[in-house]
């Protein structure tokens, strides 16, 4: 590892952000090296609005991908080298609008059935019930679930915990699929090619993303879902058909979109200040709306 590269990951550790948002980090910026086969510090700034184009024209990149290429590298250039090149405030990854696919309730219902192997019937199954995202549902804990409050302690992305409901059905199943495996610590412990008992007893973790996607993915093609993001058809669809109470779904939708929306129309401290008023009188609303729901 190069003295600048140490000096980036050090950069990013001293910002505090995530394992994986340092690696995406560090991925940009290397393939831009791979790019111009040249160090990225002897790049011009006309030569970075060409890969910029080059990723925009000719790659043709998705627009999160393009938003982890521009962040890595803008964090490089303005953090480590010190660099301030108006090309990093110019840039902006172009906006998709896109429909979630939303699958029924029967649908649901045939894809988790024919899943074969339990520990991904039940991850699935979970995620699903208690509308959670794909690294949520597999990190479970067994000190995660909460069955006096009948509630799950989530551990979120950027380290932001919350609690959600827990259907008493999803708890029996949790328990039923618990005791065939009984480990300390993980609800879905990863199986391996020797076996569940050799992966709890040499500590194999929770079951790997990549392998649940891959297993929803066969289910996907054996029952005639092509084409579609499983894992966040998933998630849509426990929201759509009402496994979030409808309330608190509008309460998540304002609270988390407002600001984006406001962002487009002011910049910097205005955005802050408009778009935390519009956070408090739409939640404001969201509860009027609540107190409604429950008298009816």
């Amino acid at each position: 590892m190069s003295p600048l590269q140490q000096r980036m990951i050090e950069d990013m550790q001293l910002r505090g952000l995530s394992a994986r948002t340092q690696e995406a980090y560090a991925r940009a910026v290397w393939q831009l090296a791979q790019h111009y086969h040249r160090r990225p510090d002897q790049l011009s700034e006309e030569e970075l609005r060409q890969y910029f184009l080059y990723l925009a024209n000719e790659k043709k990149i998705a627009r999160p991908t393009a938003t982890i290429a521009l962040c890595g590298i803008k964090f490089f250039y303005e953090q480590t080298l010190k660099q301030e090149w108006p090309t990093l405030r110019f840039v902006r990854p172009p906006r998709e609008w896109k429909l979630p696919v939303v699958l029924s309730r029967k649908e649901v219902r045939r894809i988790l059935h024919e899943v074969r192997i339990p520990v991904y019937r039940a991850c699935l199954t979970t995620i699903y019930a208690c509308g959670l995202r794909l690294l949520e549902g597999t990190r479970l804990q067994v000190a995660d679930v909460d069955s006096a409050r009948m509630l799950l302690h989530i551990h979120g992305k950027s380290k932001k915990d919350r609690y959600v409901p827990l259907p008493a059905p999803t708890l029996q199943l949790l328990r039923t699929f618990w005791r065939t495996h009984r480990s300390p610590v993980w609800v879905f412990p990863a199986p391996t090619r020797h076996g569940l008992a050799h992966s709890l007893a040499h500590d194999g973790g929770p079951v790997t993303r990549s392998s649940l996607q891959s297993a929803f993915r066969m289910v996907g093609i054996l029952v005639d879902f092509l084409g579609i993001n499983p894992m966040k058809a998933l998630l849509w669809t426990a929201v759509i058909n009402g496994v979030l109470s409808p309330p608190l779904l509008l309460i998540i939708m304002l609270v988390s979109s407002n600001r984006n929306i406001m962002g487009d129309k002011v910049n910097g401290v205005g955005a802050n200040i408009v778009g935390w008023t519009a956070t408090a009188i739409m939640f404001a609303a969201a509860i009027g709306m609540i107190l409604t729901w429950n008298q009816q």
